[in-house]
């Protein structure tokens, strides 16, 4: 029996595993205040076997094996654990294959925890209010000063020394705390407010811009405060990243 403490992200957590093939240990793990315990166990659960037939085998392959069959084991879970907002509830095999229509766990989201959307906003090129739409899709805007092009254009060099155009734009989308039965909680939590510029380039940026992942043609960032407007954003945005600023396209 081994003991092992780590960090981890899991909020809590007890669980008895089986283990499997490709980790075939059974353990006790203990999770709480982001730490996690693991303890090494005698394997007295055993994980479940599924005998698959190698349709796909040729003749020489099953000869050598002495067999035209291979088991795929799926590890037997027995516990709980809070990841994020995410509950989960196990008691038996788990298949993480899809394999077979029965799924040994229940889940859900913690409706007190979770946040329910209620509008985005956007601003010009100075920060100003221009529209907010709700989570009905209805909106409301700023009368006069919609019209146009409220965007920021940035001329910038990648990691590489390539000269590529950025497009930007001010959000702000705005939660308020709780789900379902929970709603309630709005009246006595701050709304969750989240203001970003967006970012979208004229050309892959990257590293693996040009392999088949390919590089990234968009992306956001939060803003530092409700002050902070585009340059000042994309600037951080550009040292961040590994990018080269050269200047605000008019």
């Amino acid at each position: 029996m081994a003991i092992e403490i780590s960090d981890t992200d899991y909020k809590f957590n007890f669980m008895f595993s089986s283990g499997r093939d490709d980790y075939p240990i059974c353990r006790l793990e203990l999770a709480l205040f982001g730490k996690m315990l693991t303890i090494r166990l005698p394997r007295f659960i055993q994980p479940k076997r599924v005998k698959v037939i190698a349709t796909t085998w040729d003749a020489e392959t099953i000869k050598r094996l002495g067999r035209n069959y291979y088991f795929n084991e799926h590890e037997r879970r027995f516990g709980a654990y809070l990841y994020e907002n995410h509950f989960v509830l196990c008691w038996g095999y788990q298949d993480d294959n899809n394999l077979y229509p029965r799924k040994n766990y229940w889940s859900c989201f913690l409706p007190w925890n979770e946040y329910t959307f209620i509008s985005c906003s956007k601003y010009d090129e100075n920060g100003e209010w221009l529209e907010t739409k709700l989570d009905n899709n209805s909106s409301f805007r700023r009368v006069f000063s919609y019209e146009g092009d409220h965007t920021v254009k940035f001329l910038f060099n990648d990691f590489d020394g390539e000269e590529i155009v950025a497009t930007t734009t001010i959000e702000q989308r705005r939660w308020h705390k709780g789900a379902g039965w929970f709603k309630w909680l709005k009246y006595f939590v701050e709304p969750k407010i989240v203001r970003s510029l967006d970012i979208n380039f004229s050309k892959e940026t990257g590293r693996r811009k040009g392999s088949w992942k390919g590089g990234t043609l968009g992306h956001g960032i939060d803003m530092e405060n409700s002050y902070e407007l585009h340059e000042s954003a994309f600037r951080r945005y550009c040292h961040e990243n590994n990018m080269k600023f050269i200047k605000k396209i008019m």
